[in-house]
């Protein structure tokens, strides 16, 4: 868990690198995500944000899908905080971007 957290308080600009994306879907990270993508979670627009980034790159929106983070950031959409909405949004559009899967 401590790995998580120094990954969770990270700049999330070194996350658009592709060697960056290829170690998080390599560790199984991306499934512990899916957990902190809940309205009660004070790390949940930071971890939407995190997931935004690494879905920019192609090759990790089907890991995306894979590992569950659809329907958890769909329920944030309902979520009143303005930040998690933002970050939300990004995440699923960028999932969801020229993908027939999601």
């Amino acid at each position: 868990m401590f790995a998580l957290q120094n990954f969770m308080e990270a700049p999330p600009f070194f996350l658009s690198d592709t060697e960056t994306s290829e170690k998080i879907q390599g560790s199984g990270i991306l499934e512990l995500f899916a957990n902190l993508l809940t309205p009660q979670s004070s790390c949940t627009a930071k971890a939407a944000n995190i997931i935004a980034e690494v879905a920019k790159n192609e090759f990790m929106r089907i890991p995306c899908v894979d590992a569950g983070l659809i329907s958890p950031l769909v329920q944030l959409l309902n979520s009143q905080d303005q930040d998690v909405l933002l970050q939300t949004g990004r995440a699923l559009g960028n999932i969801c971007y020229d993908s027939r899967k999601c």
